[in-house]
């Protein structure tokens, strides 16, 4: 924006005196630039400072000029100031930012001007954080696009390690997971399996899948030495309380089984009750449950029970019966896990213990 020489452009009709203006500009130290006006060739507004409308009686051209130089400048601000011979009605619509009237008071007229030069350099400043603000929000956008990439390479990463077998010698296991930062996890020690189901109840970002998968090597990290699912739990409650900035509650469940007896131990938290099918059908809540993960400190309880020949247990983050359900013993762990209602969002693993041949 010019400072000095301040700059006034003088469009007149052809043949309208101009020299009392000129005189004027000259002595409160402007220069100033000729303009015809209705002339079609557009005018560089990056000089002029305020432009003087002289239309004579032509009061017609000198709006229709005063509304095309409005949409020109945009938000850029620069007065236009009508000087009238005679007042006239005309004028009314004008779009001018100030009308002055022959003779005109050298007073008023620089007041208009000092006015004015005040308002245009807080308009320029504004347009100018404007535009800052603009290329701010552009970078959020990309910043924001950047962790979606990265979002997806974490989903990515965290899916390639899921470990998710069908069966584990006479363990059966079915699967619902939505695909989100959520985890179900089967590992194994010997005869000992683990079998983890967590998720991360975030917005879905970065940070949710790398607590997701946390969640997963604490939970692989408790089987040397051979921690109870409830230590193991205490464990994951811990980091992730030691990381308020990005406090995220989590849901978990921990079950570990022995392969050839079927007896387990498992702790929840933030979870719905698990529930044990027995092979003739009948069916029965199993383990406390803590609050949410990363929100308090918890008991991290421990549960035991045993999966005879033809039982079946689901963990789930959200699960509810529908009707009479009818389970036999032949049924599949997957079959088991889809008779229950299961929101889109749900994770749930289902293990089932082999009949006996």
């Amino acid at each position: 924006m010019p400072t000095h020489p301040k700059t006034i452009l003088i469009s007149r009709k052809p043949g309208t005196p101009t020299a009392d203006l000129v005189a004027f500009l000259r002595s409160v130290g402007y220069e100033h630039l000729e303009h015809d006006l209705g002339s079609v060739p557009a005018v560089d507004f990056d000089r002029p400072v305020a432009a003087f409308v002289v239309p004579g009686d032509d009061y017609a051209a000198a709006t229709a000029q005063t509304n095309r130089w409005r949409i020109e400048l945009g938000d850029r601000f620069v007065p236009i100031i009508w000087i009238l011979d005679t007042p006239s009605d005309e004028t009314i619509d004008s779009q001018a930012d100030a009308i002055v009237h022959r003779p005109f008071d050298r007073a008023t007229l620089t007041s208009h001007l000092k006015a004015f030069w005040r308002i245009r350099i807080q308009t320029n400043r504004l347009r100018d954080r404007a535009s800052e603000v603009g290329g701010l929000a552009e970078k959020l956008g990309q910043l924001h696009d950047l962790r979606r990439r990265d979002a997806a390479f974490a989903y990515a990463t965290l899916n390639s390690f899921k470990m998710r077998p069908r069966q584990i010698d006479a363990l059966q296991f079915g699967y619902c997971c939505d695909s989100g930062p959520s985890l179900i996890d089967v590992g194994t020690d010997g005869d000992r399996v683990r079998i983890v189901v967590a998720k991360v109840e975030g917005d879905g970002g970065l940070n949710d899948c790398l607590n997701a998968m946390m969640v997963r090597q604490l939970a692989r990290s408790g089987t040397v030495p051979k921690l109870t699912p409830g230590e193991v739990m205490r464990n994951i409650n811990r980091e992730l309380l030691a990381k308020k900035q990005d406090f995220l509650p989590v849901q978990a469940s921990i079950l570990d089984i022995d392969s050839r007896t079927g007896k387990f131990r498992l702790a929840q938290a933030g979870m719905d009750d698990s529930i044990l099918v027995r092979a003739n059908g009948e069916c029965e809540s199993v383990a406390f449950s803590d609050p949410h993960l990363g929100m308090v400190e918890i008991q991290g309880a421990t549960s035991e029970g045993q999966l005879f020949p033809g039982d079946k247990i689901i963990l789930a983050t959200e699960l509810e019966r529908g009707g009479d359900l009818h389970f036999h013993r032949e049924m599949t762990a997957q079959e088991v896990l889809d008779s229950f209602q299961l929101s889109p969002s749900a994770v749930a693993c289902a293990v089932r213990r082999a009949a006996d041949s």
